[in-house]
């Protein structure tokens, strides 16, 4: 699933942010198993763990977007609609903060 979300903060700082965000999920919700790491300056692999199935992609910071590439399986498909708005809101309310 490719998507993105639209910021106007400088690279850098929409690095930072993102950064931020990720070890605030890696510590509120470690029953998901959620993993981060950074591959390079601005693409960030994650991935987590939900209903005994791994889903994970890359996050690449964009001059003026946030690139999200996740391989999402079959089974969770039909909620394309539902994870689109969670991550659309996730990023946004981060974005608040910055």
């Amino acid at each position: 699933m490719k998507h993105s979300v639209q910021h106007t903060l400088e690279r850098s700082r929409a690095r930072e942010l993102l950064d931020e965000a990720l070890d605030a999920y890696r510590e509120n919700y470690r029953e998901y198993e959620v993993h981060t790491a950074w591959v390079d300056e601005e693409t960030a692999e994650v991935g987590f763990r939900v209903t005994g199935t791994r889903i994970g992609g890359q996050i690449r910071v964009c001059e003026n977007r946030y690139a999200i590439d996740v391989k999402v399986p079959w089974l969770f498909r039909p909620f394309r609609r539902k994870i689109t708005a969670t991550v659309d809101r996730e990023f946004e309310r981060w974005l608040q903060r910055a």
